[in-house]
This record gives C-alpha cells, structure tokens and sequence, in this order.
C-alpha cells in the first residue's frame, strides 16, 4: 500500500491524529502493508498473507491457539480488539485499522497528558506507550526515534505541536520519569534470536509450528 494512500485514509478515518504521525507509525509497524501480522514472543509466520482471507484465518488460528498477535497496518494487538472495537473479521480492513490505531495514540496521549504538562513530551509519551504499553520503554529501545525519523519534515510557515525539529530535541532528553505502565498493551518489537521459529496456516485452518 502506497504511503500517500495511508495519508489519505488518515485524514478520512482518523481525523483526530494528524496524517504525518500516524503514517510514520504504520510504516514503522508494518512497512504499509494491511494484511501484517506479528507473533509476539520470538516467532513469527513463514511467510505473510496474501489476501484478506489468509490473513483473516491465519490470525484465527493463532489467537484460538493462545497467541499474542499484531494485525494489519497499525499492528493492533489481538488483546486491544475489544478496546478498539473491531472483530478479527474486521481488522484488516485499512479504514478500521487506521481508526483503531489513532484510538489507541489518543488515548495513550490522554493518559500521557495527566502526567505532564508539556504537550510535546505527552506525544511522545504516547509514541512510546503505543509500542510498548510504557511512557518511557520506547525510549529505551528507540521506538519514539524511529517514528519522529519517519515523520516528513513539515514546512516553517505550519506551527504545529508536532514540529519535527521540536520533537526531535525533546526526544535527546535523557531523564524520564517512572509512569505507571499503560494499561493498553500494543505491539512490541519482536526479538528474532539465531533460530527461526515458524507458524503457518494452510486452506484447513491447521497450523504447524517449527
């Protein structure tokens, strides 16, 4: 999926969070693509979905069978489907992923914001909590660097509280406070050590582990 398709459906499905941040998510979470799916816990699938309905099925099996999994462009964890309120069935669907996403980002900006009141480090507070479910965490393994990198530089004459330049002096901040951890639990970076191990659904919902 194209990254100026990703900006025109922020601003259609999620007007609340500006197209620049939430673009810059969706490529770090998932490289664009609608049909990811991350298995948290050092494994991940052999290969990715190539429809909808693959991605639909794979994701089935893999809850049914107790795993922690991040779907579609904004890698919504399985545990935050009943928070967002979205369906396996309906994840995939670039609009509600998008939507789904922003809800997440908002309310961890929400949470971000009883803490402090400096607007910026709110945002990247909720930059960190979205990958890790903790306002400092993302810090530590580079996550808010990451996105403030993938966010388009934005033109001098548009102040706005997500200036590129600002954020990125705010991220050199060394001291982070302890906040208590967030309770929305999203997708976390995956540790792939030396040995690969695979998960693969086939056309009968049966799934291999290697």
């Amino acid at each position: 999926m194209m990254a100026s398709l990703i900006t025109t459906l922020a601003l259609s499905c999620a007007p609340a969070i500006d197209a620049p941040t939430l673009s810059a998510i969706v490529k770090t979470e998932s490289n664009y693509n609608h049909l990811a799916i991350g298995i948290n816990g050092n494994k991940k699938l052999a290969r990715q979905p190539q429809n909808e309905a693959e991605a639909i099925s794979t994701a089935r099996w893999l809850i049914g069978h107790n795993y922690s999994v991040d779907m579609g462009l904004g890698q919504i964890n399985s545990a935050n489907l009943e928070t967002v309120g979205l369906t396996v069935d309906e994840i995939f669907d670039p609009c509600n992923n998008i939507a789904a996403a922003a809800k997440i980002f908002n309310s961890n900006y929400v949470l971000a914001k009883r803490n402090t009141s400096d607007n910026r480090r709110a945002f990247l507070q909720a930059i960190s909590a979205y990958n890790t479910g903790s306002f400092t965490k993302g810090f530590e393994n580079g996550y808010v660097q990451k996105i403030i990198s993938a966010i388009p530089p934005i033109p001098l004459k548009e102040k706005s509280l997500h200036n590129k330049n600002e954020i990125l002096q705010t991220v050199q901040i060394t001291e982070e406070r302890n906040y208590e951890k967030n309770e929305l639990s999203v997708y976390e970076d995956q540790e792939i050590d030396g040995k690969e191990t695979n998960v693969y659904s086939d056309s009968d919902s049966k799934s291999t582990v290697y």
